[in-house]
Order: structure tokens, then C-alpha cells, then sequence
């Protein structure tokens, strides 16, 4: 009997290091801003994305982590490489990647900039240079995510846009973005209706809301050391709830840092109108996050926190309410 216990154990402890080297990586151990969790049914997996820091052997880009369990995460894998994209500054970080699956390909979203290429400047506000939220594609989840051969801008490529995301309506395609408070002071909420295949607008964008319509809000009153007021949006999530609302958690500072707000669509239509909920959801830097289903069926919540480079992935299980969600810290 003995033996067979011991055979047992070897088998178990085989499969334990096997596991182990499979997926080496904590999330505690992941420097991460604006996660982002794609769940791949095809396998059974979450996949993490995040960005890759440039330096003098390799450009910016998107990165792909693996995990069976949100906590023991796989090496990660280079996805998008910032050079494809020919008006792109390789070497400055990307922002908020996202993936979609849409009509059998990968479609990845995410905010590339060029520093060196100005914009109509506005006199006593910061630099305003080429930022646009872009869309990529690929035929496999892991890339390589390439540009459209136009390689448009879905915005107008006179506007700083960030933190894009896509939205599905009535089999219809969106797109919604931040226009940045460098270039408008008071950032906003936009959303602009796509193409079928993803590669080009179809329409005009349309405001859905001002980061000062929020009563929780605080402008920013300067700017990388410099005075400057600006209230700023960030990182938009939509999501039905049971009672057909669409609800949008999205970001900006309050007086106790950075926040998670949430907006409301009582219509449940994109284009709203938006109402505000009086307070934030989350504060204490805390920030541009994203829903998730896990195979449980749990609805969890992650964003980053502390809003600094130091960031890392947090957890929040979510429940619905009349007033909208709450978050409660999960794992």
C-alpha cells in the first residue's frame, strides 16, 4: 500500500512542478497599469495584456500573460510590436491595450503617441502632440496584431484620443474613447460608430459626457510640475446589468486621488443620456479598469492600484444594485 501512496505522491508532485514551470509568475510579481483580462473559452484561460517598457533592444509594444486561476500567470509573450504603426514614436510607452474577438479575428485597442509631432498648440496649456486610440488586428488571440492596410485613425487625427474600447449595439460597432483634457481642459467621454470590419468610422463622434459632470471630480492643478488646470477621463467600460441599463465605469481624480466613477444609461443605448453617480466606486488610486465573467460565473472587477509605475493588478468581485454595482476586494 505503501507504495502505491508513493507512486501517487511522485505523480502529483510531477504535475504540481509541471504547473509551476508553466506558470512561475505571481500577479503580486506583475507591474501592471490598465489591465486587462480577456477569457479564452477556446482553452480555458485568462489572458492578461499589458505593455511592453521600450529600451535600447526592443521598441514598445503589447504583452501577453497566461493563467487557469487569475493568480500563477505563464511568461509573457511579445503580441505588438509599437513600430508597425508608422507615425508611432516606438519608444513611448503604449496605453491601455484591450482584445476583442469580433466576426472570427482578434482586434486589439490601445493609445500610441509621437511627441515630437504637434498638434495646433493652445496657448499656456501642455504640449499638444499626436495621440490617437488605434485599432489593430490578427487572425490568433496572441497576435501578431498588425494595422489596416490605411493605418487610419479612427478619430479625427487632429484630436488626442486615448483609451479606446468597443461597443456592440443592435449589431451595430462602436468605438469609445477620451478626448484628452491637454487639448479640450475639460475631458470628455466620445463614442463613434465603426465599419463593419473594424478599420474606419461611419459616422461623426458624439459627446456622451464632461469628467466635470460628475460631482465627485477634482481638476488637476498641474502638470508635470507646471499650472495648469485640466479634468481628465479615462478608461471606459460598458456592461448591461439585469434590469437592461448600460453601465460604464470609467476614471478620473477625485479628492482622494485617482477613482473608478460610474455612469449610468438608463435607456441602455450608447448614446444615453449618461447620468453620474453622486460618488466614486473606488478612490485611493485605484483606476482605469475592466468587467470580467470568470468560468465560475463570478463577475469580477480588476483595474490597477496605487496610480504609479509601481501599479499592479487588483481584484474586486462585483454586485449589482439599484444604484448600480458595488466592488468589494476579491483577490
Amino acid at each position: 500500500m505503501k507504495y502505491i501512496f508513493f507512486i501517487v505522491f511522485i505523480f502529483w508532485s510531477t504535475i504540481s512542478l509541471q504547473a509551476q514551470s508553466d506558470y512561475p509568475i505571481k500577479i503580486d510579481d506583475i507591474q501592471i497599469r490598465d489591465p486587462f483580462i480577456f477569457r479564452n473559452d477556446k482553452d480555458q484561460h485568462y489572458y492578461l495584456f499589458a505593455n511592453i517598457k521600450p529600451d535600447s533592444l526592443q521598441n514598445s509594444g503589447v504583452q501577453c500573460y497566461r493563467s487557469q486561476n487569475l493568480q500563477d500567470w505563464s511568461l509573457p509573450q511579445a503580441v505588438f510590436d509599437a513600430g508597425a504603426v508608422s507615425w508611432a514614436d516606438p519608444q513611448h510607452l503604449v496605453w491601455a491595450p484591450e482584445v476583442h474577438y469580433y466576426r472570427g479575428k482578434y482586434y486589439l485597442f490601445c493609445t500610441l503617441t509621437n511627441e515630437e509631432q504637434k498638434l495646433e498648440q493652445i496657448g499656456g496649456r501642455p504640449p499638444v502632440v499626436k495621440r490617437a486610440s488605434v485599432i489593430l488586428k490578427a487572425d490568433e488571440l496572441l497576435g501578431p496584431y498588425l494595422p489596416f492596410e490605411q493605418e487610419e485613425i479612427v478619430a479625427l487625427s487632429d484630436w488626442m484620443t486615448l483609451d479606446g474600447t468597443l461597443y456592440l449595439e443592435n449589431g451595430k460597432s462602436y468605438m469609445v474613447f477620451c478626448h484628452e483634457w491637454v487639448q479640450t481642459t475639460d475631458g470628455t467621454m466620445e463614442v463613434i460608430p465603426l465599419s463593419k470590419d473594424l478599420s474606419k468610422a461611419k459616422g461623426p463622434a458624439k459627446t456622451l459626457f464632461r469628467a466635470s459632470e460628475a460631482p465627485w471630480t477634482r481638476p488637476w492643478l498641474n502638470y508635470k510640475g507646471v499650472k495648469t488646470e485640466g479634468s481628465v477621463t479615462d478608461g471606459a467600460w460598458l456592461f448591461k446589468d439585469s434590469k437592461d441599463r448600460l453601465l460604464m465605469t470609467w476614471s478620473s481624480f477625485s479628492e482622494q486621488g485617482y477613482a473608478v466613477g460610474l455612469a449610468i444609461s438608463d435607456s441602455g443605448k450608447v448614446y444615453g443620456p449618461w447620468r453620474q453617480k453622486a460618488t466614486p466606486l473606488l478612490t485611493d488610486g485605484n483606476g482605469h479598469g475592466c468587467i470580467f465573467e470568470t468560468f465560475e460565473g463570478e463577475l469580477f472587477f480588476v483595474c490597477h492600484s496605487p496610480n504609479s509605475q509601481q501599479a499592479k493588478a487588483i481584484f474586486y468581485n462585483v454586485t449589482e444594485n439599484e444604484d448600480g454595482i458595488t466592488l468589494t476586494l476579491s483577490i
